[in-house]
């Protein structure tokens, strides 16, 4: 799953003209159908984004579009020139 995120922020960044996508994302909402599987995807999470992830708010849900295990919504800003 956060292979698939990793494309996407992958293609992101080259859009921009940015190598490197992980320090554009400002923050993250994640929609969960089973908690259980929380600490896995979070082990994920890390390895994809690194150490010091932004701040992302995660919430269990009784059930997800297209019975998804999980939904992302994660937010990318490039900063400005002046930054």
């Amino acid at each position: 799953m956060f292979t698939n995120a990793a494309y996407v922020g992958e293609d992101a960044a080259v859009e921009l003209g940015d190598g490197d996508w992980k320090h554009l994302v400002d923050d993250g909402q994640e929609g969960w159908r089973d908690m259980a599987d929380f600490a896995a995807m979070n082990e994920a999470y890390l390895e994809v984004i690194g150490a010091d992830p932004p701040a992302r708010i995660t919430v269990g849900r009784a059930e997800l579009a297209m019975g998804a295990a999980v939904e992302i919504d994660a937010i990318a800003a490039r900063p400005s020139p002046t930054d």
